[in-house]
Formats: structure tokens, sequence, C-alpha cells
């Protein structure tokens, strides 16, 4: 009985362990003005104000956080109305507004995809 405990243990341990990644923090906690510990934990400022708040101690950035921008110069292609879309515009366009209208519609959207968006 023992040794099946040593075995499952020994297989957990190796089994179970894989490397880990270390993460930076945009926000840091220093708890003393003279360069006393810090803790660059927090992913916001409320987060590290709220830590600070009850024991003191101050906020600033985490200087080896890299924060990753956006792109925000670069604006995606302007593409084509898809086709299926203009033929129902077209559609629309062309079937009188009476009762029943939706099917005529639909009808004449399909006649249109069918041949290429010509009606």
């Amino acid at each position: 009985m023992r040794a099946t405990y040593g075995v499952a243990a020994v297989l957990t341990l190796l089994l179970g362990v894989g490397y880990g990644q270390a993460r930076e923090y945009p926000w840091c906690a220093q708890y003393s003005t003279r360069g006393g510990p810090s803790n660059c934990g927090f992913d916001t400022f409320a987060q590290c104000r709220t830590t600070v708040s009850g024991v003191g101690g101050f906020c600033n950035t985490n200087p080896r956080y890299r924060r990753v921008e956006l792109i925000t110069d670069v604006q995606p292609p302007v593409l084509p109305e898809p086709l299926f879309v203009s033929c129902y515009r077209m559609a629309d366009q062309i079937v009188p507004r009476v009762r029943g209208r939706g099917a005529w519609v639909v009808r004449h959207a399909d006649y249109c995809l069918r041949n290429g968006g010509r009606l």
C-alpha cells in the first residue's frame, strides 16, 4: 500500500511539473518611501491603491512592464458590398410595396445571385 502511494506521489510530481511563465503587471505598490518592499502585481491603479490604503505607501508604474500599443493609423480596406446585399437592395427597389411582397423580394434576389448580380 505504501508503494502505491509512493508511485502515485512520484507520478504526480513528474506529470504535474511544467514550465511557468512570468508576467509583468503595469502597476507597482511601494510600501515605503525609502526603497522598502514593493509589489508589482497589479493590473489596475485601483487595485494598487486599495492595497496600499490600509498599510501605507504609494503606487507607481512598473518600469519593467512593456505595453503593447495598438496601431490606430492603419484602417482596414473598404471592401465592396457583398453580392447578396446588393441583390437584395436591387430587388427591394424593384418589387412594389404590396401584401406578400417579401417572397417576391427573395425570388428576385435569388435570381440576381444566380445571374452574377444582374436582374
